[in-house]
């Protein structure tokens, strides 16, 4: 039964059985009649977009920069050598490999295998009050808990993104620290070569419509982000199974965004029943941009017309 079905057959027990018209909108007035049935409106509110049980999994990580300062000249420079330099630090060749455009940049960190983002939390007291005998004391908002560190498990491969990225980022965050940098330009987006921060951005995804791509429901940003932790790894005889190491990252700051504003239930709806033109229009009225021509402008650019 529909939306409007309910309240058309309520309104009529209404007029059958005045008594009745106390019922209020969510139907808690057992026995009486309710206006709408909780249950059909819960399972209605399941069957939309924004009231769909997200998937879990579906989720990237984007490491926005990884420091220039991440190399094998600034470790020899700052961390014994051991064997002159020869074998011991040497990690520019998986650096370059690990941090690099297809292991990071299309479809998010690959070696990223799970993320726990941190919660939040704010101290509060109640005031007290001489001789208040059965008044409670008002209560006041203390101060902001310390930002929980963000964690992040990677996987271990034969190219090592944990032991020749990670690793040598945490040694070196020691030792170049945490303070701003005179290279570091916000308004031309310069930056220092020894600054070692870099922005983490955790994207949660959902789907849409059969053969859609999913669309960010969630996104949380994490800025001037440096490893300060690693777990240790256990190498055995006997291991098979895949290797996940911890990471504990600093960060300063955080936010949280989801979708622009995209009418995204109306959007799916067009998909369902092939109503392409709705939805380019849909697009250009929010966006301001015709993705048509602009699909257009981008080949003549590419084929040089």
């Amino acid at each position: 039964m529909n939306f409007v079905g309910d309240l058309v057959k309520s309104a009529g027990n209404i007029i059958k059985n005045p008594s009745v018209a106390g019922v209020n909108l969510f139907g808690t007035n057992v026995p009486m009649v309710p206006l709408i049935s909780q249950r059909n409106h819960f399972l209605r509110m399941l069957s939309t977009w924004s009231g769909s049980i997200p998937n879990q999994f579906m989720w990237m990580v984007m490491i926005d920069r990884f420091p220039s300062a991440v190399s094998t000249q600034m470790l020899q420079k700052y961390e014994p050598r051991g064997d002159g330099g020869n074998i011991g630090n040497n990690i520019d060749k998986n650096y370059r490999t690990t941090a690099g455009y297809l292991y990071q940049r299309v479809a998010g960190c690959y070696f990223a295998q799970g993320v726990n983002i941190p919660g939040e939390q704010t101290g509060y007291k109640y005031s007290s009050v001489n001789k208040s005998r059965g008044y409670l004391g008002g209560m006041y908002a203390e101060r902001r808990m310390d930002l929980a560190p963000l964690d992040i498990q990677f996987l271990e491969t034969n190219t090592s993104f944990i032991d020749f990225t990670i690793r040598p980022w945490t040694v070196l965050a020691s030792h170049l620290g945490l303070v701003a940098r005179p290279g570091d330009s916000p308004q031309t987006g310069n930056v220092d070569p020894n600054n070692i921060k870099t922005n983490i951005t955790i994207m949660q995804l959902a789907k849409t419509y059969q053969s859609r791509s999913p669309v960010q429901r969630k996104v949380f940003r994490f800025y001037n982000c440096v490893p300060f932790n690693i777990g240790g790894q256990n190498l055995a005889t006997n291991g098979s199974e895949a290797q996940l190491i911890n990471t504990q990252w600093s960060y300063t700051n955080y936010t949280v965004g989801g979708l622009p504003f995209v009418p995204i239930e109306e959007i799916i709806e067009s998909f369902s029943a092939g109503k392409l033109p709705n939805i380019i229009n849909g697009i250009t009225q929010v966006t301001g941009i015709d993705p048509i021509n602009k699909g257009i402008g981008m080949a003549k650019k590419i084929l040089g017309g």
